[in-house]
């Protein structure tokens, strides 16, 4: 659930005769915004941002914790065909006067920070905008050719512990009930256009999820080596193949499992499925359908 009282900047703009976008909504109203998939195997959900509102496909990301645009300064190669947010169009943009740089497993970016209202949805969607977001403003992009494909920015949903994250930042300007979010995923199959899931923030999606809600704890980052929203599971099951160890997992995006040889080999072979061995390592990297 999203929610949202007027701030000094917003009440500067009324005072001025400027026309605010919307940023009214009832705590009983749940904001659950759809998700698509692409041809790439992302999943994809829309971002509006500025007034008048700019919109973006931003490939939702497990690993990372912001929320990154292109911007129309950006001339590198991997921004190319990519919508950019131009700021100057924007009245309600604000430059923070500050710059970033990240390289992570296949990508390096850099830009400046800004700060805008943000709706989590597109221009035709009635959700709720968010006042005074904080985003980055990525003016140089480079991408392999893994993630190439059609997104223009990355939405993370990475909880962090030292800097600002997309969530955080939510959670910190009161706009979510609770600390949550809450992602259901349909069949990648579905019709070209139509939704293939949703994510719920602030609340469980009553809709899509059963009754009986059970929670894991999570496996903190700071202190094990592990993966971010990893959890430990006491086996694996499927069809007649039983493993009763335990094993450290880790929930992302992706559209495969990974796991070691001996389990992909069993698992593929119940499922009727192929494992496809990586020649670098003993970690199978995906498992695909025959």
């Amino acid at each position: 659930m999203l929610h949202h009282s007027l701030s000094e900047f917003q009440t500067a703009l009324l005072e001025k005769g400027i026309q605010l976008p919307n940023s009214d909504i009832s705590n009983e109203d749940k904001v659950g915004i759809d998700v698509f998939t692409t041809d790439g195997l992302e999943y994809v959900q829309h971002i509006t941002i500025g007034t008048p509102g700019q919109e973006f496909a931003v490939w939702v990301n497990l690993n990372v914790q912001w929320l990154l645009i292109p911007s129309a300064k950006c001339l590198t190669p991997s921004c190319s065909g990519r919508k950019k947010f131009d700021p100057i169009k924007s009245y309600t943009y604000h430059d923070l006067s500050r710059t970033w740089g990240i390289t992570i497993a296949g990508l390096r970016a850099s830009g400046k920070f800004g700060s805008d209202v943000m709706k989590i949805g597109s221009n035709d969607d009635s959700h709720p905008y968010i006042w005074d977001f904080t985003f980055n403003l990525a003016e140089q992009l480079t991408l392999n050719d893994s993630a190439e494909s059609e997104f223009d920015g990355i939405l993370g949903l990475l909880f962090d512990y030292d800097n600002d994250s997309f969530i955080d930042n939510l959670v910190e300007k009161g706009e979510l009930d609770r600390p949550i979010f809450t992602i259901r995923l349909d069949s990648r199959h579905s019709e070209d256009g139509k939704p293939a899931g949703a994510i719920t923030y602030g609340t469980t999606d009553d809709e899509g999820c059963e009754s009986a809600v059970d929670y894991l704890p999570l496996i903190s980052p700071q202190i094990f080596e592990v993966l971010p929203y990893s959890f430990e599971i006491d086996g694996i099951a499927m069809g007649n193949f039983n493993s009763s160890d335990t094993y450290t997992v880790a929930l992302n995006m992706g559209m495969w499992i990974q796991v070691y040889h001996d389990l992909a080999n069993a698992m593929a072979e119940v499922a009727g499925a192929k494992a496809l061995f990586s020649s670098k390592n003993l970690i199978v990297k995906k498992i695909s359908r025959l």
